[in-house]
Parts: structure tokens; C-alpha cells; sequence
């Protein structure tokens, strides 16, 4: 492969990182927000919990008290469901990553055992060309 060729490999394979980092920090973000949901949530459970407990409540506020902390438990066991498979695409998004950088480092090295190669083949031009000159000069004497 051609010194060119491999830059540009790198080049689109760093560009692919970036996407991933960028998606990453946006499902981090998600989980982020969905963490906060979920604590709102537990809160307004509390919260209805302890008016459910109050004596003074009549038999329809208790019904729905009951009503809304069972969809309250739903909608919770629903986000963390949700933030566990984000935090699951998250985990491959880092292999992923991983697995790009790695393909980068042995890029780079394939990069550098090519420019050798190419730096020994111009040194063999020019040491033929310095023994070219050499033997003209001794053939002018």
C-alpha cells in the first residue's frame, strides 16, 4: 500500500472515532437525563406514598393515590430498562472505539515500515546514481 493510501485510511478510521465519541457523549447524555427521570420519579413516589399515609385522605384519594404511584413504579422499571440498554450500546460503542484505535496503531506502523522502505529505495537511487558518477569520472581519467 502506497504511503497516501494509508494516510487517508487513517484519516477516515479518525473521522470514525470522532462519530463514536460523538455518539457516546450523547448517550451519555441520555443516561444522564434518564438517571435525573428516575430520581424525580422516586421522589414523586415519596411524596404520594406519605399522602397515602395521611389519615384524612377519603377512599377515592386513596384510590387514586394508589393508582398513580403504580404508574409512577411502571414508568420507572420502564426508564431504567431504557438506560440499561443505553449503557449496553455504550459498552460497544467503546469496543468499538477500542477496536479503532487499535486498527489505527497498526495503521501507523504499517505507515512507518513503508516510508522505511520507501527511504531505502530512494537511497539505493541515489547510491547507483553516486556510483554511475563515480565510474564516469574514473572512465574521463
Amino acid at each position: 500500500m502506497s504511503k497516501l493510501r494509508i494516510e487517508r485510511i487513517i484519516e477516515i478510521k479518525e473521522n470514525i472515532m470522532d462519530d463514536k465519541r460523538n455518539e457516546m457523549k450523547v448517550a451519555a447524555a441520555e443516561i444522564e437525563r434518564i438517571t435525573n427521570d428516575i430520581n424525580d420519579i422516586y421522589g414523586n413516589i415519596d411524596i404520594n406514598y406519605n399522602k397515602l399515609t395521611v389519615n384524612s385522605s377519603n377512599s377515592n384519594d386513596i384510590y387514586v393515590l394508589k393508582e398513580y404511584i403504580i404508574f409512577l413504579e411502571n414508568k420507572k422499571l420502564e426508564m431504567i430498562g431504557q438506560r440499561e440498554k443505553l449503557r449496553a450500546k455504550m459498552d460497544i460503542m467503546k469496543a468499538e472505539l477500542f477496536e479503532l484505535i487499535k486498527e489505527i496503531k497498526m495503521l501507523e506502523i504499517l505507515k512507518s515500515k513503508e516510508l522505511k522502505i520507501i527511504k531505502k529505495s530512494q537511497n539505493r537511487k541515489e547510491q547507483k546514481m553516486l556510483d554511475e558518477l563515480a565510474s564516469r569520472i574514473d572512465e574521463r581519467k
